[in-house]
């Protein structure tokens, strides 16, 4: 379970780096289509190894910009997909399918601590930090 967390946060780091809609692709089938062509079962297989050192996210990565038909053609549809987003210290989140998502910004990388255990309509009341 260490593993597969460090590995989706490892994609995450890298793909903020290169400025790409973390929500959308993670919750997307495009992750599980790559997992599934790099010979993994599913995509926590695919997460562990990332977290184990055994492939490299930054590779990872690479490979869905190019799924997506290149980084210029990812950063359009990150232009039209990226609302403004309004800053605040709080937001509230709300528990659903994709997992949690936080209402009124699409693309920001939700990790809950581990004694947190929300049912779906919980409200969820958390921060925004950098990094």
């Amino acid at each position: 379970d260490e593993a597969i967390e460090q590995g989706k946060d490892a994609i995450a780091r890298a793909m903020r780096k290169q400025n790409l809609p973390i929500q959308r692709i993670l919750t997307g089938d495009s992750l599980v289509t790559l997992a599934h062509e790099m010979r993994y079962p599913d995509i926590s297989s695919l997460y562990a190894a990332i977290g184990e050192g055994h492939v490299a996210a930054a590779g990872v990565v690479q490979k869905l910009v190019q799924a997506l038909g290149g980084h210029d053609e990812a950063n359009e549809d990150i232009a039209e997909s990226t609302p403004p987003s309004h800053g605040g210290r709080s937001k509230r989140r709300a528990n659903a399918d994709p997992g949690v998502v936080v209402k009124g910004v699409e693309d920001v990388w939700v990790k809950l601590a581990r004694c947190c255990t929300p049912v779906p309509g919980d409200p969820i009341i958390g921060f925004v930090t950098r990094g």
